[in-house]
């Protein structure tokens, strides 16, 4: 039997279980199937339910648990090998280099992440000091509530999001091949 979390691609049971944490009935429904498609937005409580608990599992979130946000994405990319752009990492504002590193190793323009937020939401573009001390400033309000850290990355231009994908020795980014050796 194959369920299917996923509302767009059906099963021989279905459930949704968006907006909601996953129970003892979806445990259940796992324990019996022979395979699980989980939704794009999946929770790591029902990917781990389902990791633990079933064979076949679509897709395979372990990466996306084990390097989160876009500081994991940063240490998975170093970890691999693979090209990104430029990056440093900070878990707080108080770090005794964030000012004066940021400043002497990158030209400006670059960018400052938050690493929760998707689409851009926590994405902003520094074009001067004063921007970049009102980013810091923001910075530390979120330490206040327990939200930390942030990036700063090199600038890459471009009049979308910048996507990069690697299957193999091929990499795609805006939909032209690249030699990746």
């Amino acid at each position: 039997m194959i369920l299917s979390f996923h509302p767009c691609f059906s099963g021989d049971k279905n459930i949704l279980c968006a907006g909601r944490p996953p129970g003892a009935d979806d445990l259940s429904a796992i324990k019996a199937a022979d395979a699980v498609i989980l939704p794009q937005g999946c929770s790591q409580r029902l990917y781990e339910m389902a990791r633990d608990h079933c064979e076949h599992v679509f897709p395979d979130y372990d990466v996306r648990y084990q390097y989160p946000g876009k500081t994991g994405q940063i240490r998975l990319f170093r970890k691999m090998n693979l090209l990104h752009p430029k990056t440093c990492l900070y878990r707080s504002t108080g770090e005794a280099s964030v000012k004066t590193s940021a400043i002497a190793d990158f030209d400006l323009p670059w960018v400052f992440k938050f690493p929760w937020g998707g689409e851009g939401e926590s994405v902003f573009l520094i074009e001067s000091e004063a921007q970049f001390e009102k980013m810091l400033d923001r910075a530390a309000q979120y330490e206040k509530s327990g939200q930390t850290g942030f990036l700063i990355q090199e600038y890459i231009p471009t009049h979308r999001s910048l996507r990069i994908v690697r299957i193999g020795e091929s990499i795609r980014s805006r939909g032209q091949a690249l030699d990746c050796h």
